[in-house]
C-alpha cells in the first residue's frame, strides 16, 4: 500500500485531518472524488426509497380502488334486486286491486 493510501486510511489515527498533508494534489482529487461518489450514492439511496414508498402507495391505492369497485357492484346488485321486488309488489297490487300494498 502506498504512503498516500496509508495516510487516507489512517487519518483518524494520525490525530485528525489537521495532521494529514492535504496539500498533496492527488489526495485532494481523491477526497473530492470520494465525496462526490458518496453524495451520488446517498442520492441514489434516497431515490430508491422514494420509488419504493411510491410503489407501496400505488399498491395500497389500487387495493382501495378494487375494494370500492366490489362495493359498488354489490350495491348495484342490491338496487336491482330491490327494484325487481318493488315491481313485483306493484304488479301484485294491481292484480289484486289492493292499494295498501303500494304504500
Amino acid at each position: 500500500m502506498t504512503k498516500f493510501f496509508q495516510q487516507i486510511l489512517n487519518v483518524h489515527s494520525a490525530g485528525g485531518i489537521d495532521h494529514v498533508n492535504v496539500g498533496n494534489k492527488q489526495m485532494l482529487l481523491y477526497c473530492a472524488s470520494a465525496r462526490h461518489k458518496h453524495s451520488a450514492y446517498l442520492e441514489d439511496q434516497k431515490n430508491h426509497r422514494s420509488k419504493v414508498v411510491a410503489g407501496e402507495k400505488r399498491i395500497a391505492l389500487s387495493d382501495d380502488v378494487s375494494e370500492l369497485k366490489m362495493k359498488i357492484r354489490a350495491l348495484q346488485t342490491d338496487a336491482e334486486a330491490l327494484s325487481a321486488s318493488t315491481d313485483a309488489f306493484a304488479d301484485q297490487a294491481e292484480t289484486l286491486h289492493k292499494l295498501p300494498l303500494l304504500a
